[in-house]
This record gives structure tokens, sequence and C-alpha cells, in this order.
């Protein structure tokens, strides 16, 4: 992986952003972690790919 060297923000009301917090914590994840996975995949797979 390259270095991070952008800043990407985003606005998003505070009980979903702690909701998901709180789960991508028990995973053993942050936040920047899941927007940074989600941006590889987009950028790997050219596409949107819906989530559910």
């Amino acid at each position: 992986m390259s270095n991070a060297d952008t800043y990407v923000r985003a606005r998003i009301d505070t009980i979903t952003k702690e909701r998901a917090k709180g789960a991508l914590g028990a995973m053993g994840l942050s936040v920047s972690d899941a927007i940074r996975l989600l941006m590889l995949k987009i950028a790997d797979e050219q596409r949107w790919r819906e989530l559910v």
C-alpha cells in the first residue's frame, strides 16, 4: 500500500457514526480503516458493488 498522504472528509449523522464505530471497533477496525478498505475496493474493481 502506498503512503497515506491525502485526507478524505465526509459528513454523516452522529448516531450512524457511533453505531458504525462500535461495530468496526468490535472487528478491530477504525472508521479510517473502513473508509480506506472501501476506497481500495472501488479503485481495484473500478465499480461500486452493492453491500447487500
